[in-house]
This record gives structure tokens, sequence and C-alpha cells, in this order.
């Protein structure tokens, strides 16, 4: 970041970068870090995709997940993930050595499984998400672990996030909280059953916590990339006052890494 200064106004300590400055930002940062102009020629195109709100400056989070994203998209054209890049930090172990009891799979789809498991020592009911290693682009982990790391601790913000990550022979795992309500393909199907009526102050209260939820991510400069009625979902099986979380937001960038089509929602 001591880089954008010298991209603003002569004596100017703004730490945002402006769209106009991309340019003089690639070239300094490019000899700064002595890498071939190639690897950064495509940040002019790519700032509108990280200014999330639009005021035509990014700020130091958001400038920092454009290098990155300008980096990873070099690395994936030379195919030169390195090694050290595909090493993680994620420690080894398994559910059963993490003290988890399987009871049920409740989800499996294109992006892994999840179950429903017990700890052994606390007693509580968590939600296990298995995804295999050979499904996630490597150069997105440790961005898909930042992003977990940066909205957690919240229940407030309808967002689901990982309590704790490790890894076994075959997978990544992600402990999360499980979830009771469905999610909204059935959301109307089951509050009927419930005896809710689904009045527009009942949709209203819904939407205003999946935009929050949308809202708190784009501060975090963290797309969805995949928002469904799938990836919708409600705490707690009591419908009347439901309170929605949004899911798999992480997990979308990271298996969209390398499509060639154009995704995300």
């Amino acid at each position: 970041m001591q880089h954008l200064p010298a991209c603003n106004a002569r004596g100017s300590r703004d730490l945002r970068l402006p769209q106009g400055s991309v340019e003089t930002f690639s070239e300094v940062l490019s000899r700064s870090l002595a890498m071939p102009g190639a690897v950064l020629r495509d940040m002019a195109q790519e700032f509108q995709r990280f200014d999330f709100d639009m005021d035509g400056f990014l700020e130091p989070h958001e400038c920092i997940k454009f290098v990155r994203a300008c980096l990873r998209k070099y690395l994936m054209e030379q195919h030169s993930v390195s090694s050290a890049v595909q090493q993680h930090s994620l420690r080894s172990s398994t559910p059963e050595d993490e003290g988890f009891g399987w009871i049920r799979q409740i989800e499996s789809g294109s992006q892994g499984t999840a179950h429903l498991v017990r700890h052994d020592g606390s007693g509580t009911l968590q939600c296990l998400k298995r995804v295999v290693k050979e499904q996630v682009h490597p150069l997105f982990l440790h961005e898909l672990l930042d992003d977990f790391a940066a909205l957690r601790g919240d229940p407030t913000i309808h967002i689901a996030t990982a309590s704790d990550a490790f890894q076994d022979s075959d997978n990544i795992c992600f402990v999360m909280e499980p979830y009771y309500g469905g999610d909204f393909a059935t959301l109307i199907e089951n509050a009927v059953k419930q005896g809710v009526t689904p009045t527009e102050d009942w949709w209203r209260g819904i939407f205003s916590q999946c935009f929050g939820g949308l809202e708190h991510m784009q501060r975090h400069a963290i797309l969805h990339c995949d928002i469904k009625e799938q990836n919708i979902m409600v705490r707690a099986s009591t419908l009347r006052e439901p309170s929605v979380v949004l899911v798999d937001g992480g997990l979308a960038q990271a298996f969209a890494a390398g499509r060639e089509s154009i995704f995300g929602t």
C-alpha cells in the first residue's frame, strides 16, 4: 500500500487508488516487485469489478483483492502454480480426530457434501462441509480462508462462515453452524405448513436480511457469485420470524476459478 500515495496528487497521503491512476500504479508495482509488465497488464479492465461502492476509487482492502486477482489471472494463464502456492497452512487431521461423530448427510452437490455431526467433547451439533481438494483451485484457497476469517463472529450479518477448517488426505473440511429451516426453494411450502401467512411485511423482513448480508460482503470486497434459492437458508425451523443466512459464497468463487464461461449473480 506504500505505492498508493505515489499514484495520487503530489503530496497526497490518500490511500485510495483512483481509476485514472491504474496504469501508473501498475508500472510502479511491477518495478517494485521486479515483475514483467504483462503480469498486471489487465488492471485497467479489472478496476470496476472491485470498485464495490462505485465511487471511482479502490479502498486499500479493495486494492489488495484487486492486485491478487490480477496475479491469479496471470499465474493461471501461465499454468505456473508453484508447489509453494499449492501448499497451504491448514492443519492435517480427520473428522474423527477432531472429535466429530457422524449423524447424517444433509447435502450433496457440486461443491461437496455436508454432514450433521456432533462434537464428542462439547456435545454441540455442527455442520461439516467436505470439499474435494482437487475441486478447489489452490490459488483461491488462501483467499477463501481469509474471507471466512473476515466474516466470522457476528451472528447478525446473515452470512454463513466457518468457525474452523482442516484437511484430511482427500478433502478440505469446514466446520459450520447447522441450519434447520431449509432453503428458499421450500420456504413458502414450509411456512404455510406452520400456519404462517407470507405477508408483505414478512417478505420485507426476509429480503432486508438478504440485502444486508450482500452489503456486508461488499464492504469486505467479497463477491458471492452464486445467489440462488438453494444458497439462501434459514437458521431455525420456526418460520414465523425467519433469520436468513447466505451460504456457499466463498466456495462459489473457489469453484469458479479457471472457468472460461461467464458465471455469477
